[in-house]
């Protein structure tokens, strides 16, 4: 075997090295490296507009009696001042519940909240202090053709069928229609709207919708037999009217009687202008010729108008 001398070796690694300088020489000559300014410095956070807040918004929709969760949530920045009631730590709504229905996009108050720990989610948490909440299941005729929304306040009306009343009246079923209608409920509030469905027949399932009113305990015991005894309807009210009115009952006869209210009298027209602006006329007097034989004289009589 041929070994090659060590000189020889040691030589040609000092011309590859020298070799290697000359070349990195060569390109640091042709390309020279950039002077240090703001663009060869690390990127920096982009600095926060002056005069804007960070608010809590819904992610997307939130749902009453919803809990809120993570997700829920997001921020924007607004200009201040910030509304009244606002969030800008989402730490201080998680676990929430929603008091009412809150959109995506709109900024989370702190009215449109319940924050308790020992709240559970769902439609009870919505029910006022010392109130119950009853459901009813209504048609679109009932529920004034799906205008009534949670939060709404209503009057409920019960129907009562003829036989019914004429028994509780001591009066014979048989004679007239004693049909009655009245006002049970005043100023009662709409709680939560459904649909679910239903076989009224017991073949074809329709939609029905479901209505859940708060109402004292003892308007509940009313409802209940309501709902087996008759039919009832809602009327919506005016959300600033919150007046009660005293109704009395109306029955079928008051539909067939004849009215009594007196008939208005015509008040007579007032004068035309033109009218009113004629010149007074001298009423003239009345002359009549007598003749006797071969006189004849003449005699005024005043008129009627100057009498």
């Amino acid at each position: 075997m041929h070994i090659r001398p060590l000189p020889n070796i040691l030589i040609g690694v000092a011309l590859i090295g020298a070799s290697a300088l000359v070349s990195m020489l060569f390109y640091l000559q042709h390309n020279p490296r950039p002077a240090a300014g703001p663009v060869a410095q690390a990127p920096r956070a982009e600095s926060r507009v002056p005069g804007l807040l960070t608010v809590i918004t819904a992610r997307r929709p939130i749902k009453r009696g919803q809990r809120v969760t993570p997700d829920m949530l997001t921020q924007i920045r607004v200009e201040a001042p910030l509304p009244r009631g606002t969030f800008q730590d989402p730490a201080a709504i998680l676990d929430a519940v929603a008091l009412q229905d809150i959109s995506r996009g709109q900024i989370v108050t702190q009215d449109s909240l319940l924050r308790d720990d020992g709240v559970r989610p769902g439609l009870s948490i919505l029910i006022p202090d010392g109130l119950r909440a009853v459901a009813l299941r209504v048609n679109d005729e009932v529920s004034v053709g799906e205008f009534v929304r949670p939060n709404d306040r209503v009057d409920i009306h019960l129907v009562l069928p003829s036989d019914r009343v004429a028994r509780a009246q001591g009066q014979d079923v048989r004679l007239g229609d004693h049909t009655e209608s009245s006002v049970l409920l005043q100023n009662v509030l709409i709680l939560s709207t459904g649909e679910t469905l239903a076989s009224p027949d017991g073949q074809n399932a329709v939609p029905m919708k479901n209505i859940t009113v708060a109402v004292t305990p003892k308007e509940a015991i009313l409802l209940a037999i309501a709902k087996e005894v008759g039919k009832f309807y809602l009327a919506l009210r005016k959300p600033t009217d919150e007046a009660l009115v005293d109704a009395t009952p109306a029955h079928v006869d008051d539909l067939l009687a004849p009215s009594t209210s007196p008939t208005p009298r015509r008040m007579p027209d007032p004068p035309s202008p033109a009218a009113s602006k004629s010149p007074t006329r001298k009423p003239r007097d009345s002359t009549v010729t007598v003749i006797r034989g071969s006189k004849s004289t003449v005699q005024k009589f005043p008129s009627d108008d100057a009498s």
